[in-house]
């Protein structure tokens, strides 16, 4: 196991303790970690439907040329 360690303010705190009073706070924070990384790993991650569209449009941009781009060569 791993150990982590924040600062909060004082009211965030207090609000934490309240809400979670007498619950395992480290599983709590687990959970709560764990469901942040998941809805970032989901804001970084294009939906399915796209995951093609997205590949597909990097190919077309990768065999564009500067001229295609209008840049100087």
């Amino acid at each position: 196991m791993a150990s982590m360690s924040f600062i909060v303010p004082d009211d965030v705190k207090k609000a934490f303790d309240k809400a979670y009073h007498g619950q395992n706070k480290s599983a709590v924070m687990t959970e709560l970690i764990k469901e942040a990384i998941e809805k970032e790993v989901r804001k970084l991650t294009p939906p399915p439907q796209f995951a093609g569209q997205v590949t597909e449009l990097g190919n077309v941009i990768n065999t564009l040329s500067a001229k295609d781009w209008s840049l100087k060569e």
